[in-house]
């Protein structure tokens, strides 16, 4: 099977530079049923290894700065790999619904989000750092900027459906300690 082809029903890549190897995490069939993090070689496309880390990996994310790949489960668990070697270096509980996964080498910390919570790992080890609760209900999305040193946390509004939503809130947390610079609230338009 070559990159091309898995890329297309890819729902998650990402690229680890420095030994030209990508990870993914691919659909299978109309269900969506995800299988296990894949480890290729960006330059011939075969696949180098398949990592078990448990039910349906979400997403994934990679320190090329450290060599980690981080990967999100269902079931809420992270993994933690060699982004080398494909070997498990910690698997953590995060939660039912993790939601998304983050990281900013600069400070060797990795985010997670899950329905209610911001867990800050140390990228080395995969160990939880810290775990914070999020205002505005259930975080979504995360982007880190480096260069300000901050994780953006969004969490989408508490009343969500069709009779018109809460207010959601973006969250700024320092991208060393985890731990929130400031809160604001966001209501989308009706």
């Amino acid at each position: 099977m070559t990159l091309r082809r898995m890329c297309s029903s890819t729902n998650h890549a990402a690229r680890f530079a420095a030994s030209l190897i990508v990870w993914l995490v691919a659909t299978s069939g109309t269900s969506g049923s995800y299988k296990e993090p894949t480890r290729l070689s960006a330059l011939s496309a075969p696949v180098l290894h398949t990592v078990s880390v448990g039910r349906d990996p979400v997403a994934l994310t990679v320190d090329e700065h450290v060599g980690r790949v981080f990967v999100l489960g269902s079931a809420g668990s992270v993994t933690t790999l060699n982004a080398t070697t494909g070997v498990v270096i910690r698997t953590v509980a995060v939660g039912g619904d993790a939601q998304a996964v983050a990281v900013d080498e600069a400070t060797g910390r990795a985010f997670v989000t899950d329905q209610g919570r911001v867990f800050t790992l140390n990228a080395q080890t995969g160990a939880i750092v810290r775990a914070i609760p999020v205002v505005g209900g259930p975080a979504r999305g995360l982007a880190v900027d480096t260069r300000r040193g901050e994780v953006f946390v969004a969490a989408r509004g508490v009343n969500h459906g069709p009779a018109g939503s809460g207010p959601g809130s973006i969250v700024v947390l320092d991208a060393t300690t985890g731990l929130p610079r400031r809160t604001g609230s966001v209501k989308s338009r009706s």
